[in-house]
């Protein structure tokens, strides 16, 4: 299976655009939190439609700058899978939208507590049938996908525990802008594409052998 990852998108829809043949070719499309800046459902939904790909080929979280509502509408819209578990193409994805607290007050924000609470809430809820890759807008603490650019790792301990207790073949992810990367730790492909707002992406690559990827830019 071959994954377009798009993360931290922010209204730019004209970015997807350039990216309409890579969007053909995947067979999923995951969008990973931040579709938009401090707005609603009717701005993720237009970044939803702008992508130009069937609902059963798609999936997505909210991030910490979308309003609490744009859970709901990505969970309504069939594509939304925060705190559940959907099976495409033999492969279970788990979601887990927001970020942890930030000093910017942003909406969609949550502590180590909640975020833990929803990864077991759905490992208990819901089918799981291996491979598992977990798609998580908040990346995990001391990893390629959470360091600021002053070097500080601001990542969760909660995603982190899990992703050492569950083992995903992947951890799927996004949130800081500057700290796009690819690396394995025990077995588990993290991957930060970066953000699309400034012309990041990546390809995932599953299979029978395990998760690659490789990041892109426009």
């Amino acid at each position: 299976m071959q994954i377009l990852l798009l993360s931290d998108i922010h209204d730019h829809t004209e970015h997807l655009l350039k990216l309409k043949d890579a969007i053909a070719e995947a067979d999923l499309v995951c969008l990973c939190g931040d579709l938009t800046s401090f707005q609603g459902p009717a701005a993720a939904l237009r970044v939803v439609t702008a992508v130009k790909k069937p609902r059963d080929q798609m999936v997505a979280v909210s991030g910490n700058c979308d309003e609490k509502t744009v859970e709901e509408s990505l969970i309504k819209e069939g594509i939304g899978i925060h705190g559940k578990i959907r099976s495409v193409g033999g492969i279970s994805l788990l979601g887990l939208g927001g970020s942890l607290i930030t000093p910017f007050c942003t909406p969609n924000e949550y502590r180590e507590e909640a975020l833990a609470t929803c990864l077991t809430q759905a490992m208990e809820e819901n089918a799981v049938s291996a491979p598992l890759v977990l798609v998580s807008h908040q990346p995990p603490i001391n990893s390629c996908a959470d360091r600021l650019a002053s070097g500080v790792h601001t990542g969760s301990r909660a995603v982190q525990a899990f992703i050492e207790r569950h083992r995903p073949i992947a951890c799927l992810t996004g949130h800081i802008h500057e700290s796009h990367g690819i690396e394995k730790q025990n077995g588990t492909l993290i991957v930060n594409p970066g953000a699309l707002v400034e012309g990041r992406y990546a390809r995932v690559f599953i299979t029978k052998k395990g998760a690659e990827a490789e990041l892109g830019t426009l």
